[in-house]
């Protein structure tokens, strides 16, 4: 992986930001839930991942990893209908 000054990309590069909101916090609590049935987990990925793709359209760019990264990729397009879905695959 390259960052934008076209060298290796290093863990200094990367950061994690979890917003301190209490509806994500609800939302992630429910995913946690080993007994949340499935469909109150789809609801509740779709609830979370609508609050983190708003936070993350504030000021960066939205790049869904592949598994979970790709459901998120559904809501984002529902909440910004103009963006573009690119699949980046890597051979082994």
């Amino acid at each position: 992986m390259e960052n934008c000054n076209n060298g290796p990309a290093a863990a200094d590069d990367f950061k994690v930001v979890v917003p301190a909101h209490p509806l994500i916090s609800h939302w992630v609590s429910v995913l946690r839930d080993r007994s949340t049935p499935s469909h109150a987990f789809r609801s509740a990925m779709g609830e979370l991942g609508r609050l983190l793709i708003y936070e993350a359209t504030r000021d960066w760019l939205i790049v869904p990893i592949l598994r979970a990264g790709l459901a998120l990729a559904d809501l984002a397009t529902s909440i910004l209908p103009s963006t573009r879905t690119f699949h980046l695959g890597e051979k082994k």
